[in-house]
């Protein structure tokens, strides 16, 4: 069953092992593999097979001399650990630290002169969406240095950092958590929307699209993943709105909709921001997963603190449990007639 699943599956998949430094199914095997983050388990019985997908993923990326994003950390960690390596930096600044692969942190440093032996790591740990499954120590780094803490919020209003607060007070170890400080700047409490069918959905993003005021504005709709996103761009584009994707390098007009993932719109901003199809199938809370479920619970957290001005969470199916985890005091219900 393992060797059905799509390509998708097997290309993350790939990418964790690669970016965990495994060279040999031996390693693989004995490393714990929890927290994927969607409703795909990988099993100790499904590791050779997946296995074997890679060694025939590598043989032809080796005939057609092609190299991966993966293997290209790899390889520069391989050089970097030959005799007689003179690291090339004095000082490194890392923005979004808390996402490093294993290969990429163990990369860091060695990159850096012992004489100076200064790494700025900029992180959040509560944005910490990828699998991690080791410590800072774990790839040579010693992060006990001055920490400097950045605890005000200047891009949400109060009512949406609340919101997301309240999610985030959810999680189990909150050990390397920034304490925010609530923002002073006001506006409307997010909005919940129950859309039930992804026909009610799209008509009632439609309408609310229609009736906002976007001029000079910033528009985004995220959904947990790029099949829903695309749902959501055919149908916004059948009704004649201008969308692109963030990876597009097609020319779209100044006010388009930015339709695409939960991941995609990480580190980026805008003023209106729509959560799309955030149900149980998209999201799924395993209780025998807590890993998968702080991963999710964190990325729905940075969704929602994507938005400058206003926020809204829809889901178009039966609710994913984070929503219920989010402080109802906190949201705005909004019922729709829609089928």
């Amino acid at each position: 069953a393992i060797l059905n699943k799509p390509v998708a599956f097997f290309r993350e998949e790939i990418a964790w092992i690669k970016g965990r430094g495994l060279a040999n199914l031996d390693a693989y095997l004995a490393t714990a593999r929890a927290g994927r983050g969607t409703a795909d388990r990988v099993t100790t019985q499904d590791k050779p097979l997946i296995w074997s997908v890679l060694d025939g993923y590598n043989r032809r990326l080796q005939s057609a001399d092609h190299v991966d994003w993966e293997d290209l950390i790899l390889r520069a960690l391989a050089l970097s650990e030959r005799p007689g390596f003179k690291p090339p930096f004095s000082h490194l600044v890392i923005d979004e630290a808390q996402d490093l692969t294993f290969a990429q942190r163990a990369l860091v440093a060695r990159l850096v002169e012992p004489e100076t032996d200064s790494i700025t790591l900029v992180a959040d740990a509560a944005q910490c969406i990828y699998q991690s499954g080791f410590s800072w120590a774990d790839t040579g780094l010693n992060v006990r240095g001055r920490a400097v803490e950045f605890r005000r919020n200047y891009r949400n209003t109060r009512q949406i950092a609340a919101a997301a607060c309240s999610l985030l007070s959810h999680e189990p170890d909150r050990r390397d958590f920034t304490e925010t400080v609530l923002p002073e700047r006001e506006g409307p409490r997010p909005r919940l929307v129950p859309a039930n069918s992804p026909g009610g959905q799209f008509a009632w993003l439609g309408d609310t699209l229609a009736a906002l005021d976007r001029e000079g504005a910033t528009v985004a709709i995220a959904s947990p993943n790029r099949a829903t996103a695309r749902g959501i761009a055919g149908a916004l584009a059948g009704r004649g709105f201008p969308v692109r994707d963030l990876k597009s390098r097609e020319p779209a007009p100044a006010d388009a909709i930015v339709v695409d993932t939960l991941h995609a719109i990480k580190g980026i901003e805008f003023d209106h921001v729509f959560l799309c199809d955030l149900n149980e199938d998209t999201l799924p809370m395993d209780d025998a997963d807590p890993e998968s479920g702080s991963r999710l619970r964190k990325l729905l957290y940075v969704g929602m603190t994507r938005a400058r001005q206003s926020l809204t969470l829809v889901a178009s199916g039966s609710p994913s449990r984070l929503l219920a985890e989010i402080d109802a005091s906190k949201l705005e219900m909004t019922e729709i007639r829609h089928a």
